[in-house]
């Protein structure tokens, strides 16, 4: 993970933390769990709960749905709180009502009015860093097959802020969104090739041992050949596709071969992915 990433990742957790005290200084309770729920869930080494008995594990995509459908939530019950105070203090007297709702009021604007400012705030931070982009910095992610997630995981966080900026009501956001999702697709044109060419470098000197050669190549290397004489069986040929088809499609080619002979003229099985384009900025799901 990427020392800005990090930083933002922190950043977002210590404002949930922050908003969940805040909440409990009000008795707002259910405000408050949601707050700290959404934090705990952000903790980079919060990847599994057991609840009754059962596993469950938090992905990087469970995760980011979790994050946006309960910042949504916090949303609704903020305003939700905002209308129903002045009725909870006029069941109580009259006279401090104006004056409470009031307080209430504007207390509840302002933290709506400094979550939608710190957010832009971390638009503005992520734009600028995209716009000074620089290859040589991405390169720490091409040196061994486990770190390619990496960058991956990365270029989902930008696809996370874009969708957030468009549910924004706010001009200024809306344009740094488009900013993000434009910086954010021409650096993905860029760098998915590399990976692609990376993946099927490191692939194959790793597997060498198992006689196996691995090789992209094509256009911006989005074909991918998987050549041994194991192939030569169908069922080692579904057995080997099902496992890669995650990570094939993660890195975004469009098509695999699988090759019992290294002969152009031999007949081989090959399948097309269902992958996005490299200038798509959605998150990414690895199956």
């Amino acid at each position: 993970m990427s020392i800005i990433k990090k930083i933002l990742l922190w950043i977002l957790i210590i404002f949930f933390f922050l908003y969940a005290i805040g909440a409990l200084a009000e008795m707002n309770f259910i405000t408050a769990i949601i707050a700290i729920v959404i934090g705990l869930i952000l903790i980079p080494k919060f990847t599994q709960i057991k609840l009754i008995g059962q596993e469950i594990k938090f992905t990087p995509l469970i995760k980011t749905v979790i994050v946006i459908v309960g910042f949504i939530i916090l949303v609704m019950v903020t305003d939700q709180q905002q209308v129903n105070q002045p009725i909870n203090n006029q069941q109580v007297t009259q006279t401090p009502q104006i004056a409470t709702s009031t307080e209430a009021t504007t207390s509840i604007a302002n933290k709506i009015a400094s979550e939608k400012a710190n957010f832009k705030a971390q638009l503005k931070t992520m734009v600028n860093s995209l716009k000074k982009y620089n290859a040589a910095d991405y390169k720490q992610y091409k040196n061994e097959l486990g770190s390619l997630r990496s960058e991956t995981d990365l270029f989902s966080s930008w696809a996370v802020m874009v969708n957030m900026a468009k549910l924004s009501d706010d001009p200024m956001v809306k344009n740094l969104g488009k900013t993000l999702q434009k910086e954010a697709s021409q650096i993905q044109m860029y760098e998915f090739p590399l990976l692609r060419k990376a993946y099927a470098e490191m692939a194959n000197k790793e597997m060498w041992i198992n006689n196996m050669k691995i090789r992209a190549y094509g256009t911006s290397y989005k074909t991918i050949d998987f050549i041994a004489a194991d192939f030569a069986d169908n069922k080692n040929i579904s057995d080997a596709h099902q496992s890669s088809i995650g990570v094939l499609e993660m890195l975004r080619f469009n098509r695999a071969n699988y090759k019992w002979i290294d002969n152009s003229y031999a007949e081989y099985t090959y399948f097309d992915l269902n992958s996005s384009k490299d200038s798509e900025v959605i998150p990414i799901i690895i199956k």
